[in-house]
């Protein structure tokens, strides 16, 4: 899915695993997508990115017959910051 999607493929974005109704990906820890030098956490926007997509994964896998899938709104409240340098799902 990443390779039909340019955004999360600059990323970094992978599919790690897939089911009926789920799908969990990955974005692995780039020097470029930390918003927080001191702190070395990623950008939120990233991380919003990645939901927006595992949401369009899961949503992918449960439908019999794909057709175009858009969000319509999304909205996150971060109660913290991701741990630095680290992998995130």
């Amino acid at each position: 899915m990443t390779m039909h999607t340019p955004h999360a493929a600059y990323l970094g974005i992978r599919v790690v695993e897939t089911g009926p109704a789920f799908g969990v990906c990955a974005l692995p820890f780039r020097e470029e997508l930390i918003g927080d030098p001191r702190r070395r956490v990623v950008f939120g926007g990233a991380i919003t990115t990645l939901i927006d997509h595992a949401s369009g994964l899961a949503v992918a896998c449960a439908v019999e017959e794909l057709t175009a899938i858009a969000t319509i709104d999304l909205r996150v409240d971060y109660l913290r910051a991701a741990e630095p340098d680290l992998e995130l799902y």
